[in-house]
């Protein structure tokens, strides 16, 4: 009998806070997000990795947005790194959002053909 009650005491506290739970969800006023109008410049190509952090794209020269380089690591490091872009890129264009023009390098955020963000 004491099981039987205090099985049916949890079931009920159980109960109790899915429904308030469901109740706040249904009372708490939603945000929607919205996606903020943009003037933003993308372009597709076919690109190769140079090193760790920058693709040639054809005669244009493409910084990854959010990659610093990273100072006193050896050699190697930057053979694997740039070997890894290389793989992720793969033989598909990549899709970029221009941030910004660096006399003639171009800043951008960039995907693969997966939606995999190189920075």
């Amino acid at each position: 009998m004491i099981l039987k009650m205090i099985k049916y005491t949890t079931h009920t506290y159980f109960t109790l806070l899915l429904l308030s739970a469901l109740f706040l969800l249904n009372t708490a006023p939603i945000a929607y997000a919205q996606a903020p109008e943009s003037n933003a410049q993308t372009f597709e190509a076919k690109a190769r990795a140079v090193d760790a952090v920058t693709l040639n794209a054809g005669k244009s020269t493409i910084s990854i947005w959010g990659i610093n380089i990273i100072e006193g690591v050896s050699a190697s490091f930057f053979v694997k790194a740039r070997t890894t872009l290389d793989n992720v890129i793969g033989a598909e264009k990549v899709r970029c959002e221009l941030k910004s023009r660096n006399n003639s390098i171009i800043v951008a955020q960039c995907l693969n053909s997966n939606d995999i963000d190189l920075g």
